[in-house]
């Protein structure tokens, strides 16, 4: 079954918006604590844990639709642990 592009789309938004607020509150709160990656990873872990539940829950079961979901969050977790790490490293 293939999704609707309002699914598609809602599910990109879904987790764009929160790597956002995650990004925003590690370079305003966490980064200035010690151990600020550790931190990071488990705020980061915990939002990703909730998100890839909530989809793997509310969309069919259908191995197409899985793939699409982990490519989703693959591809936007590397992108965020790329800033991440850069903005560590810089520090």
């Amino acid at each position: 079954m293939m999704m609707d592009l309002f699914t598609i789309f809602y599910l990109q938004v879904s987790i764009a918006i929160p790597n956002l607020i995650i990004y925003y509150l590690f370079k305003k709160i966490i980064i200035k604590k010690s151990n600020s990656g550790m931190k990071f990873l488990l705020v980061n872990l915990v939002k990703d844990f909730v998100w890839i539940s909530f989809w793997i829950y509310k969309l069919d079961k259908d191995l197409e639709i899985f793939f699409y979901i982990i490519s989703v969050f693959l591809i936007n977790s590397f992108l965020l642990y790329y800033v991440v790490i850069k903005k560590l490293n810089s520090i």
